[in-house]
């Protein structure tokens, strides 16, 4: 059977200047074979390019057989998670370098994105342990493609599942460590905080979305929060409730949030 995705790969790339980096990457993203690399918008790409991407002089922060070295880790554990769960689409990754101190101070070295049902940003620092962090960003990842062909993913406890499934996918299919921002609170206090993010969860408004998930001013509720809900309720969910991978992906929100409250 022939792969199911496709790499982009411009961790080689280079440029005069870094402005010129920047600018280069987003046209050739923009015009990759998956128009603006997934996003519904222009304006979604070009933020992540100028919030994310960062170099030295424009210089190239792969060699060429790191960049090779990468590309097949990614084409190796794609594989493995298409075996378990399947992505109906061509899958598009898309191999972004970065030397953001952000990424490698706060995010192991790799920042994830899932652009849409066949799309997955990935931002790599050179200092990133490809065999430990670039995996697990990248089957997370991969488990959102999934998770979106069968959801809108708009509300506040959609995103709750969606990150709960999400990193339990990923510690199943290849193991490690709990993902620090699944461990903010322990379970006790994750009820407390989810009782209190209840009147938004079916929420749609980005602010009330950031809040929950990506609020760095930790206000109203502590950083990270979403993520380390999502994690006990899926958690306790599959407790009770034995189902194949894909039909967890397919069972509604709704259903989930609301059998373990």
């Amino acid at each position: 059977m022939s792969k199911n995705f496709i790499i982009h790969n411009y961790l080689n790339f280079k440029a005069p200047s870094n402005s010129e980096f920047k600018k280069s990457l987003l046209e050739k993203i923009s015009n990759s074979e998956l128009k603006l690399g997934g996003f519904s918008l222009n304006k979604y790409l070009v933020q992540k390019i100028k919030a994310f991407v960062t170099t030295k002089k424009g210089e190239a922060i792969f060699s060429e057989n790191e960049s090779e070295n990468v590309q097949k880790i990614v084409e190796q554990n794609l594989n493995k998670a298409m075996k378990i769960l399947e992505n109906k689409n061509t899958v598009h990754v898309y191999l972004i370098p970065t030397l953001n101190r952000f990424s490698i101070e706060k995010m192991d070295g790799i920042m994830g994105f899932c652009a849409a049902k066949n799309a997955i940003h990935l931002y790599i620092h050179p200092e990133c342990n490809f065999q430990v962090h670039l995996i697990e960003t990248l089957i997370h990842e991969y488990n959102h493609t999934v998770f979106f062909q069968s959801h809108n993913w708009m509300t506040v406890k959609e995103g709750l599942v969606a990150e709960g499934l999400a990193e339990h996918f990923r510690m199943e299919l290849v193991g490690g460590k709990r993902a620090k921002w699944t461990e903010v609170f322990d379970k006790k206090e994750s009820k407390i905080w989810l009782e209190k993010i209840k009147p938004i969860l079916n929420s749609e408004n980005q602010e009330d979305y950031n809040n929950v998930f990506t609020n760095f001013d930790e206000d109203p509720f502590p950083l990270w929060s979403g993520y380390t809900i999502g994690y006990y309720l899926v958690e306790e969910y599959r407790k009770k409730n034995k189902l194949s991978w894909d039909e967890l992906m397919r069972l509604d929100a709704e259903i989930l949030v609301d059998r373990v409250l």
